[in-house]
């Protein structure tokens, strides 16, 4: 087995501006400015895959959004090394930029509904005779938004 190696974790993008070295619940993070972005990382060895891992880390980004003018939340378990990071967002900077400035003054939301829908009991009636047929009922179910999730 081997040793787990210590590298970046992205905790989320935002503008410049942030002190260098600032601690959040308990974390000791830092700004890594990429161009005119900011990585908001952590030095350290790969997060462990639990329910209070992912719990924490939306703390921080909770956190953070309420400090912040903007944030780009990074994908649970984004662990890297500096180089990479430097090169992806580099690569990446004028999505960033569009995407900080899209998301200003906004909070994400997150919305599930459970139990099926009308349209997927009507989908599980109905008679599949291939699969291709199969398939384009599962994408066209993947595609519907039930009428109480609707923007109003």
């Amino acid at each position: 087995m081997q040793p787990r190696s210590e590298g970046i974790y992205v905790y989320a993008l935002a503008e410049p501006g942030l002190p260098r070295h600032f601690t959040v619940l308990g974390r000791r993070l830092h700004a890594l400015l990429i161009d005119d972005v900011a990585a908001v990382i952590e030095r350290r060895q790969p997060p462990e895959f639990t329910t209070d891992a992912v719990r924490h880390q939306h703390a921080i980004i909770t956190r953070l959004s309420s400090r912040l003018p903007v944030v780009l939340p990074a994908r649970f378990g984004s662990f890297t090394d500096e180089r990479s990071l430097r090169t992806l967002v580099s690569r990446h900077r004028r999505e960033t930029l569009a995407a900080l400035e899209q998301a200003r003054g906004c909070v994400q939301m997150t919305v599930r509904v459970f139990g099926p829908s009308a349209a997927s009991a009507d989908h599980a009636r109905a008679s599949v005779r291939t699969g291709t047929e199969f398939l384009e009922r599962a994408r066209a179910r993947m595609k519907h938004a039930p009428r109480e999730a609707g923007i109003v």
